[in-house]
């Protein structure tokens, strides 16, 4: 009787398959979620953004007036490139847990709507344009808060072109806050309120402020134990209301001699919080 050949089995290599991030356009709000590599979202005209997901083929949107980042539970980086370009819409990174890297940059362009950056249980790190050495407008209110421990640091502003915001600026549960680059002075401005705070973590804070920052109303710094500085201390410092600090300046604000104890609490109009 004759035997019948037998099948060899093989394996056959099939194309490589990547898949990016889920991206969506709904009106003109764009979400995006559940990145794969590093996420780069680059404005290349006025509401035009180009989304990267790693080496996955670029995305193109027009028409964007809201962009809402959604992190993983991995580390993720994200940066969002604004270029010299006004995008007139807001700015929203809900970035979950992980060792997150959130970077806005810019050349000279905007972002006239509010930033607001929530980190979750990771060691993570929110560039507001610190990197690069170009000028960037928060034209509204810039909020970073921090969900769960860990150690967490943000830096504000570059050392070559100034950073300004044109609402306020509050940092909540971060344990290190840059303002500018110690050693530069640059007319950094925030036109509104500068607040830091624990928050609900009470973590200890390293909080430092480079010459020439400018504060249009009230700086405050609230944290779970005695704030620490690193490098120069500020000339002059405020804080309300007047039982956050009590009558006596903290220990890492330097006194002038003509200190006046009962107007402690009352910030001056477009005062100017200077380190040296």
């Amino acid at each position: 009787m004759k035997r019948r050949p037998r099948s060899v089995l093989s394996l056959e290599c099939l194309e490589q398959r990547w898949v990016p991030a889920t991206t969506q356009l709904l009106g003109s709000t764009l979400n995006i979620s559940a990145q794969r590599a590093a996420l780069t979202v680059t404005q290349t005209a006025a509401n035009r953004f180009t989304v990267m997901d790693g080496a996955a083929p670029a995305l193109t949107f027009s028409g964007i007036s809201n962009i809402n980042v959604t992190g993983t539970n991995g580390s993720d980086s994200v940066t969002v490139a604004l270029g010299a370009f006004a995008y007139t819409g807001s700015l929203y990174f809900n970035m979950g847990n992980g060792n997150d890297t959130v970077t806005i940059t810019g050349t000279g362009g905007a972002a006239q709507g509010n930033t607001t950056i929530q980190t979750g249980l990771g060691n993570d790190s929110v560039n507001l344009n610190s990197t690069g050495a170009g000028g960037l407008r928060f034209g509204g209110n810039v909020q970073v808060t921090a969900t769960s421990n860990g150690t967490r640091t943000v830096s504000f502003g570059n050392a070559t072109t100034p950073t300004t915001v044109g609402g306020s600026l509050s940092v909540n549960g971060l344990s290190t806050v840059r303002l500018g680059v110690l050693g530069t002075p640059l007319a950094n401005v925030v036109a509104g309120n500068v607040a830091v705070q624990d928050g609900t973590l009470s973590v200890p804070v390293t909080f430092t402020m480079a010459d020439g920052f400018v504060v249009g109303k009230s700086l405050s710094v609230s944290t779970g134990s005695p704030p620490t500085t690193s490098g120069s201390t500020p000339s002059r410092c405020w804080a309300t209301p007047r039982s956050a600090w009590g009558t006596t300046p903290p220990p890492w604000c330097k006194t002038p001699p003509s200190w006046d104890r009962t107007a402690f609490p009352r910030p001056r109009p477009r005062s100017t919080a200077t380190f040296r």
